[in-house]
């Protein structure tokens, strides 16, 4: 009944004090109750009776839903003004760390290519909200959004060079930039497997912007080609529910040659132990994306 990205009401019914963390219950109209942890929140004023709004922000694998509680001051998608309170330099040139400042004086940072800024910084400055999550806005500068649109949406592939690492609120990430210093930020752990060394030429495809000016890149596979088609032993079936996608099919679970776990929608009944074929229809967080093969279609098998 509850689906991502929409806006739901709840009746707060009281406030649960446990071991290691608190906790708001919330309750649905359909009596649905969902447990909200209090500590992203103590400066919302939330109390047991109030009415509030909130988000579902994820629903996981398991049905764990998890809410967002609406702002009191920021709504998502539009523009406010924030102190600034420093701008850092990162360990890859090019690339500046902002600290700003919200309504609650939570200190919020967010990377953007150094070009956006340039002569733009004084002690406040406008930011758009693109997301709001623990309380905690999500930022991004408007300008820096235009400063690689040269890179055209449609292109298939970009060129980029590995130019280091950085670590970001605990995270470490590779840093891949253009000939003309566009950036992009991908987590290390998703592409271990890709063996990647500093200074060497990436391929990847192209696929946007990312709020901050960043491009959006998934780096071409090692071993799977785009178009071809693979063997793969089907290890599990479980329920496709997926609200980003907008689909509700069976998703057949394979393993690629490296061990990573993928999921194919699947039209029709399948074994645990059934070889199943293929197609490499794109990549994502260094997985290949697949799609079945029906078996009357001639292919190109690998």
């Amino acid at each position: 009944m509850f689906k991502e990205g929409e806006w739901y009401n709840f009746t707060v019914e009281k406030f649960i004090q446990l071991p290691n963390s608190n906790s708001y219950l919330l309750v649905h109209e359909s009596g649905k109750r969902l447990l909200l942890p209090a500590e992203y929140y103590v400066k919302y004023n939330i109390v047991v009776g109030a009415q509030i709004r909130c988000r579902v922000d994820k629903i996981n694998c398991t049905g764990q839903i998890f809410l967002e509680p609406e702002h009191p001051f920021y709504e998502i998608g539009k523009s406010y003004n924030f102190e600034i309170v420093e701008e850092q330099s990162t360990p890859i040139k090019g690339i500046t760390n902002v600290v700003v400042r919200d309504v609650f004086s939570n200190n919020l940072t967010l990377l953007v290519p150094s070009k956006s800024f340039d002569s733009r910084l004084t002690a406040s400055s406008v930011f758009t909200v693109v997301n709001i999550k623990k309380g905690l806005p999500i930022l991004s500068f408007p300008a820096s959004k235009h400063q690689c649109k040269h890179i055209a949406a449609d292109s298939k592939m970009v060129e980029m060079t590995l130019v280091g690492t950085m670590l970001i609120q605990g995270e470490e990430y590779y840093v891949l930039q253009t000939e003309t210093e566009c950036f992009s930020l991908l987590k290390v752990k998703h592409y271990k497997h890709y063996n990647l060394v500093k200074n060497e030429v990436v391929r990847a495809i192209f696929r946007g912007y990312s709020d901050n000016g960043f491009l959006k890149v998934d780096p071409v596979h090692p071993y799977y080609q785009l178009g071809k088609t693979y063997d793969f032993i089907v290890k599990g079936v479980e329920n496709g529910l997926n609200f980003d996608e907008g689909y509700n099919k069976s998703i057949a679970v394979v393993y690629d040659k490296f061990g990573m776990k993928c999921g194919v929608k699947i039209d029709n009944a399948v074994a645990i132990g059934e070889n199943i074929k293929c197609r490499v229809v794109g990549y994502r967080k260094g997985r290949p994306q697949l799609e079945v093969v029906p078996k009357e279609q001639k292919d190109n098998s690998f």
